[in-house]
């Protein structure tokens, strides 16, 4: 029978599961107890290994929580800032004031998402605040600057942290570590599937066979099937934070050139501006000198 390689999807726990039963079929067996100490290093090895993903995925948790914890601070200091520049303008969310922060999106809107975009929208609202000479918009522009140098530094937090797992994972330690147990059990298998051409041996020509899982003849059970799901559901898991990671990323990208573009077109704007004022002052002053003196 073909030797069962163990897939890097695994969980650590199965894996476990996986080296246990060698480990404890080679010490049973008279002729095999001197390998189990092979497998045991492993285990070892494992235990270590196991604890350094708790520890990445507790950071990523960690980073996590404080984005959804800086959502929820940030999300109040939008409707303050909404509801100041309501009162500033008589309830005019045509204003130009009001505008001037919630002419694209309104409150609601920009709080919709979990920080990423909120986070860039409101970064725009900042230096306009922190220079505005009416102290409660200071004061607002002041508290939303705090929170999104905060939110940014968190979201930096969970994007090297979900880097570090799935580095971990893919290209890195855990990687190295399933590459090094599928030699060992390779290794051994070899050796074991020698021992019944022994001479004198009385061991059956399957006899590499007990000691490892394999890819056929595999009894379904509910605890296999369960097992099975439970690591599709991780490796799914983990493909959708690398999409959420993917579309962060990509919509950051998006409204920062928005953001660049809006700064030109508003300086180009200012410029027309100013020469379309130039321009009516001058026709004012020869407009005057055609006037008939009295």
């Amino acid at each position: 029978m073909a030797l069962l390689t163990i897939r890097y999807e695994i969980s650590l726990s199965a894996l476990r599961e996986e080296l246990m039963k060698t480990a404890a079929r080679l010490r049973a067996h008279p002729q095999t107890t001197t390998k189990a100490a092979d497998y045991d290093l492993l285990l070892k090895e494992l235990e270590k290994l196991a604890a350094k993903e708790q520890q990445l995925k507790d950071e990523k948790l960690e980073a996590d929580a404080q984005i959804d914890a800086l959502d929820m601070m940030l999300d109040p200091q939008v409707d303050r800032l909404s509801n100041a520049l309501l009162d500033r303008t008589g309830q005019q969310r045509d204003s130009e004031l009001y505008q001037r922060y919630f002419g694209v999106k309104r409150p609601h809107e920009v709080k919709k998402p979990v920080l990423g975009e909120e986070v860039q929208i409101v970064k725009d609202f900042v230096p306009s605040l922190l220079a505005s000479s009416d102290p409660g918009l200071l004061a607002i522009g002041q508290e939303l600057d705090k929170l999104v140098k905060a939110a940014q530094k968190a979201e930096t937090a969970y994007s090297e942290a979900a880097s570090k797992l799935r580095d971990f994972r893919k290209v890195g330690e855990r990687k190295a570590f399933i590459d090094k147990v599928n030699q060992k059990r390779k290794l051994t298998h070899g050796e074991l599937a020698q021992m019944p051409h022994t001479p004198g041996s009385t061991l059956p020509r399957d006899f590499a066979s007990g000691f490892f899982g394999h890819s056929k003849q595999r009894v379904v059970t509910i605890e296999n099937l369960r097992a099975q799901i439970a690591e599709k559901e991780a490796e799914l898991a983990e493909l959708r934070e690398d999409l959420k990671a993917a579309e962060a990323a990509a919509a950051a990208e998006t409204l920062a050139v928005a953001a660049k573009e809006r700064l030109h077109v508003e300086a180009e704007l200012r410029k027309v501006e100013q020469e379309h004022k130039a321009l009516l002052e001058k026709q004012s002053r020869l407009r005057s000198r055609l006037s008939p003196t009295p």
